[in-house]
C-alpha cells in the first residue's frame, strides 16, 4: 500500500505539479514552554504536516529580511531529534549549519531539539541583538521565530501555528494574531499564535516579559508600544507618548492614511553592552523591534533615541514589506539571491525619516542640512563612492559587504536627488512619496516586481530624465549631481577638493573651526598673554592610541586683552598671522576608561609642537543663498513644506 501512495504522490508532482503538502491542507505545530528554561536553552518541539515522502531536509535559516548579513541560525540548535508516533528515533544526518536530513520521513511525527540564545553566546559571528534571541529565566524572552522554528525543504508557504506555556505573570507582545481557545478548561497561561505561512512567521518577534504595555490609536490603526527595562528606566506609556508625534507627522506624509491596521514596537533595553556592539532595530510589516541601552543621561534622551530609530523603521511599512522586488517576496533562507535596489529599500527610507521631521516641525532646517552634510561626509570618506548602488546591493552579503552601511548615506542622498528631480520635472504635482504611493498601488506585499524591471516602470509612471538619472547615478558609478540639485533649492553646496593644509605633525591637519573659549596664561615671564581654544579636525586613518586623545589647540596671540579681541578677530588673527615653523603650544589629554571601576580617567600634557603645510582634503560644506531667484525659491517651499 505504501508503494502505491509514493507512486500516486510521483504522478502529483511530476505531471501535475502539485506540492504533496497541500493534498493534506495541514499546518506546522510547534510547542515551547518558557517555564523549562535548562542551561539558558529552551526545547522545541515540532510537529510538522505528514509525508509521503522517505527522505526530507529540515532548514534553519542562513539569514532572515533585512539583515543582510549571514548568521547561521541552525548553529544555535544542540540535540536535534526526529521522532516517529511510538518516539523511536529516525536517521537524521547533519548537511551543514543550518540544513538536517531526515530518513524513513513518511514516519515522521515530531522533530526537537533544544536552542541556546544569541544575546550572551560565545560563538563567533555575533547575531545584532534586534535579529536575535534572548532567553533570561524569569525575566525576558526575545522570541525571533527565525531563531528557534525551522521548516522543511519546500513547506515554507504551510500555515504555522505555535503554542507557548508562560510564566503566569508574563505577556507576550507581538503583532501575531492570537487563538482563542475553544476548550474553556485550556490553561490561562498559554497562548496559541498563527501565521499564514513561515515567512509570515519570521516577520512577527514576540517580546515575553512581565506586561508594561500602552497602545494609541492614529486613526484606524492601532499602534502598541511594548518595553522591557530591567531597571524599571522608562515605562512603555512614555515612550508611546514620544512616539506619537512623529507617528502623527508619518501618517501625514503618507497621505493622511497609514497601510495597516496595527503596529507594535518592541523595545528591548539592555543593561550591559550588547555583544554586537552596536544598537538598532530590525523592521517588519506589522512591527519593529529595538534593542537599545538603558542607562542614558536621562529617559527624555532614551526617548528622542526611540524616536530616531523609529522614524526610519516604521517607513520600512512602505517598502520592502510593500514594495519589494521578487527575491524578497520568496525569499530563500539558505541561498538567497540579493535583490539590486537597496537604494529603494534602505536609502529612501531613511531620507524619508530625515525628511519628514525636517517638514513636520520635529527638526528645524539647520539640523536636517547638518545631518545630510553628515552623509555626504560619510559617502565620501567611509565608502567607496565608485561602486555602481546596484552592484553594491547585489554584492552585500560578500564582495561589497564593507560598503553596506552606505545605503543610509548614499542611499538617503538617491532618495534627496530623487525628491528634488520629481519637484522640478512636474512643476510640485510630484514629489517622491507620491511615486512611492503609486508604486505601492501597481504592486503591493503579494505582488513584488522584477528587479530588473523597476526602472521601465518608474520611467512610466514619471518622466524619461528620472531613469536617466537612476541609470546614471544608480546602476552606472557616475557621482551624484549634488551642486546642481542642491542649487536648484538654493542651497550651496562646496564638494570636498584637494587643498593644502596646516598640520602639526602626524599628518593631523590644523583647522579653525567654532571658537571655543578664551583665557588668559600668567605662566612665565613675558606677562599677560591670551589664548585662543581652537579644535583638530580628527581624521579616520589615526592609530587607536591617537584616536583616543583629545587634542585642544591653544595658540598664543600677544598685544590683545580678553576686553580687546572678540573670538572672532582671535580666529581671524590665527588665519592671518600663523606661518610654518611657528611652535604652538597644544594641550594632549589622553582619556582612558578605568580598569575594574566605572568612569574614565583624564591625563593632562603640554606640548609645543611645529607647524608645517601638507597636502589634504577641503571638507564639503553646505550653505544657503542669501539671495535666491524666484525659481530656487518656489522649489524650496514646495520641498520643505508639507
Amino acid at each position: 500500500m505504501r508503494e502505491k501512495k509514493k507512486l500516486f504522490s510521483r504522478f502529483l508532482m511530476g505531471v501535475l505539479g502539485i506540492p504533496l503538502f497541500s493534498l493534506y491542507g495541514q499546518v506546522y505545530r510547534a510547542e515551547l514552554n518558557l517555564n523549562e528554561v535548562q542551561d539558558d536553552q529552551l526545547r522545541v518541539r515540532l510537529y510538522p504536516p505528514p509525508l509521503l515522502e522517505e527522505e526530507v531536509e529540515f532548514h534553519m535559516p542562513r539569514i532572515v529580511p533585512g539583515t543582510y548579513s549571514v548568521y547561521d541560525f541552525g548553529r544555535f540548535l544542540n540535540n536535534f531529534e526526529a521522532l516517529d508516533s511510538l518516539g523511536q528515533k529516525l536517521p537524521s544526518i547533519k548537511l551543514d549549519s543550518n540544513r538536517w536530513q531526515i530518513k524513513n520521513a513518511s514516519r515522521l511525527h515530531q522533530i526537537t531539539y533544544w536552542v541556546e540564545d544569541t544575546y550572551d553566546s560565545s560563538k563567533d559571528n555575533v547575531v545584532f541583538e534586534p535579529a536575535g534571541t534572548s532567553i533570561e529565566e524569569d525575566k525576558v524572552f526575545v522570541i525571533n521565530p527565525h531563531g528557534f522554528f525551522g521548516y522543511l525543504k519546500g513547506s515554507k508557504h504551510l500555515p504555522y501555528e505555535i503554542s507557548f506555556q508562560r510564566p503566569e505573570n508574563f505577556y507576550g507582545s507581538t503583532s501575531l494574531r492570537r487563538i482563542k481557545h475553544k476548550d474553556e478548561n485550556a490553561s490561562s497561561s498559554e497562548d496559541i499564535f498563527r501565521a499564514d505561512n513561515y515567512i509570515d512567521l519570521v516577520d512577527n518577534p514576540i517580546l515575553y516579559c512581565k506586561p508594561d504595555t500602552a497602545s494609541i490609536w492614529l486613526g484606524d490603526t492601532k499602534v502598541l508600544s511594548s518595553v522591557y527595562s530591567p531597571n524599571d528606566r522608562i515605562d512603555a506609556r512614555f515612550i508611546a507618548e514620544h512616539i506619537k508625534e512623529v507617528l502623527k507627522a508619518q501618517e501625514s506624509y503618507l497621505g493622511g492614511v497609514l497601510p495597516v491596521d496595527r503596529y507594535a514596537f518592541l523595545i528591548y533595553l539592555m543593561d550591559k553592552t550588547p555583544l554586537s556592539g552596536a544598537l538598532g532595530a530590525l523592521e517588519h510589516a506589522y512591527s519593529s523591534f529595538y534593542s537599545l541601552p538603558e542607562q542614558m543621561n536621562d529617559p527624555i534622551s532614551l526617548a528622542q533615541l526611540v524616536k530616531d530609530v523609529a522614524a526610519h523603521e516604521f517607513f520600512h511599512i512602505l517598502t520592502p514589506l510593500t514594495i519589494h522586488s521578487e527575491e524578497i517576496g520568496n525569499f530563500d533562507f539558505i541561498q538567497p539571491e540579493m535583490s539590486k535596489h537597496l537604494w529603494l529599500y534602505e536609502g529612501v527610507t531613511e531620507y524619508f525619516a530625515t525628511h519628514v521631521q525636517l517638514q513636520h516641525n520635529l527638526m528645524d532646517k539647520d539640523l536636517f542640512v547638518s545631518k545630510i552634510l553628515d552623509k555626504i561626509r560619510n559617502m565620501h570618506y567611509t565608502y567607496n563612492d565608485s561602486v555602481s548602488f546596484t552592484d553594491l546591493s547585489k554584492g552585500c552579503l560578500d564582495v561589497h559587504k564593507e560598503e553596506y552601511g552606505n545605503v543610509y548615506e548614499k542611499g538617503a542622498l538617491i532618495g534627496l536627488c530623487l525628491d528634488v528631480e520629481l519637484l522640478r520635472l512636474s512643476n510640485g504635482r510630484m514629489n517622491l512619496m507620491d511615486l512611492m504611493l503609486k508604486l505601492s498601488k501597481i504592486y503591493g506585499k503579494d505582488r513584488p516586481f522584477k528587479d530588473d524591471e523597476l526602472f521601465d516602470q518608474i520611467s512610466k509612471i514619471t518622466y524619461p530624465e528620472i531613469k536617466d538619472f537612476l541609470l546614471t547615478h544608480v546602476e552606472n558609478n557616475t557621482p551624484l549631481p549634488l551642486e546642481r540639485i542642491f542649487k536648484q533649492i538654493g542651497i550651496r553646496y562646496t564638494p570636498p577638493k584637494n587643498k593644502e593644509l596646516w598640520s602639526l605633525g602626524k599628518e593631523i591637519p590644523v583647522q579653525a573651526g567654532a571658537f571655543a573659549e578664551i583665557r588668559k596664561n600668567t605662566d612665565d615671564d613675558k606677562g599677560e598673554e591670551v589664548y585662543a581654544w581652537l579644535p583638530i579636525h580628527q581624521q579616520r586613518a589615526m592609530t587607536k592610541k591617537e584616536f583616543n586623545e583629545t587634542i585642544i589647540l591653544l595658540h598664543k596671540i600677544n598685544g590683545y586683552k580678553v576686553s580687546e579681541a572678540s573670538p572672532e578677530t582671535l580666529i581671524d588673527l590665527w588665519d592671518k598671522t600663523k606661518k610654518p615653523g611657528d611652535k604652538v603650544l597644544c594641550r594632549l589629554s589622553l582619556i582612558r576608561k578605568k580598569e575594574g571601576a566605572k568612569g574614565y580617567s583624564r591625563k593632562t600634557r603640554w606640548k609645543r609642537l611645529r607647524l608645517h603645510r601638507i597636502e589634504g582634503t577641503q571638507e564639503p560644506s553646505l550653505s544657503f543663498l542669501k539671495e535666491p531667484d524666484p525659481s530656487q525659491k518656489d522649489l524650496y517651499e514646495l520641498w520643505f513644506k508639507k
